[in-house]
């Protein structure tokens, strides 16, 4: 749904974020995503680690040349995070509410003894620009607010234009 809303979003192309998993992972398990070459494209990555760009491609879209503002309450998470960090550090929209969670470390539970898990972490994404990403601090608003006035903020916004 991303690359979805990304292509409705951007009247440009351009490279969104990267997104960093274990090579190990990736040859046990393959691509999380689908790879086609535009949305998402497979590059060079750190040692160990397996890149994909995620990128727009831009569809003819009303959308793309609209206002945006993206409400986040605190419990915004993983690819909704995903989305505010992308919009948030191209500019395309105006973040209103609360920081975000802080879930970006993507991963799963293995064994280490009887009665024993631990989460491993295998995929995070960033921002291409930056190289950050917003595991454990979250993504923060530019107009910080409590999430049940962000939509009344938003709202004055667009009707002060």
């Amino acid at each position: 749904m991303l690359g979805v809303i990304a292509n409705q979003l951007f009247a440009d192309p351009r490279h969104l974020a990267d997104m960093n998993m274990a090579t190990s992972v990736v040859a046990a398990h393959g691509a999380p995503f689908p790879i086609d070459g535009k949305v998402l494209r497979k590059t060079p990555g750190p040692v160990g680690m397996t890149r994909f760009q995620h990128r727009a491609v831009p569809a003819e879209s009303a959308w793309s040349r609209v206002r945006v503002y993206y409400l986040t309450p605190r419990d915004t998470f993983s690819a909704a995070e995903h989305l505010a960090m992308v919009l948030r550090s191209t500019g395309r929209a105006t973040l209103i509410g609360e920081t975000t969670g802080g879930g970006n470390h993507f991963g799963g539970t293995e064994p280490v003894g009887p009665g024993l898990e631990m989460f491993v972490p295998v995929r995070r994404t960033s921002d291409p620009a930056t190289g950050r990403d917003w595991e454990g601090a979250g993504v923060a608003p530019h107009v910080p607010t409590s999430a049940a006035e962000a939509l009344d903020e938003a709202l004055r916004r667009i009707a002060a234009r």
